[in-house]
């Protein structure tokens, strides 16, 4: 009987998470509501890893929410030199990621705080199909992210290499590593 209770608990969760991920509107009151089941099924209940993998996945849908139930999401893309007087949510240094690697390897290294932010990125590179290097992200008058919470993100060359590695490696199902977007390949003169 417990086990069924379980099983039946575990599935509003999951349908839960899909309501929320369909909708990019959610009130305060099923904010507080979901993270309230998340809280009690995740502590009176062993839940197989999976499940609590996905609740996670919700936990943090609902953190990406800000006043009125709006995701985080690029505004705009604007110069490093813009960005770097803002506040900053997400960025800094990297240089690990590697072939055969793909989102879940890279989301995994961000806190929940920054994980929206990372999506949001994410989101806004596929929709507008980005192919932007270290250097570019740098150096481009657009090639900073404003977030619609107006805070920015700056990374370091080869960071910036990891998340658009992950980003691509993903989408293409092709390996990537941040080297492939480190910096733009110059081509020298006379070579084919």
């Amino acid at each position: 009987m417990t086990t069924i209770l379980i099983l039946i608990n575990v599935i509003i969760i999951i349908s839960s998470l899909l309501l929320i991920k369909t909708f990019k509107k959610i009130t305060s009151d099923a904010r507080d509501d979901a993270y309230y089941y998340y809280r009690k099924y995740q502590s009176e209940h062993q839940i197989k890893s999976e499940t609590i993998a996905k609740m996670n996945e919700l936990k943090n849908i609902i953190n990406g929410m800000r006043g009125g139930g709006e995701m985080i999401k690029v505004t705009k893309w604007i110069s490093y030199e813009e960005a770097d007087k803002m506040d900053l949510s997400i960025g800094g240094t990297g240089g690990f990621f590697s072939k055969g690697m793909r989102w879940k390897d890279y989301i995994e290294g961000w806190g929940d705080k920054a994980k929206p932010y990372a999506e949001a990125i994410r989101n806004s590179v596929i929709e507008q199909k980005l192919l932007l290097t270290g250097y570019e992200h740098q150096n481009s008058q657009q090639g900073a992210p404003l977030f619609s919470d107006n805070t920015a993100g700056t990374f370091s060359f080869r960071a910036w290499g990891d998340l658009m590695a992950a980003i691509w490696s993903e989408e293409t199902n092709i390996d990537y590593s941040y080297m492939d977007f480190y910096m733009p390949l110059i081509k020298i003169e006379g070579e084919k």
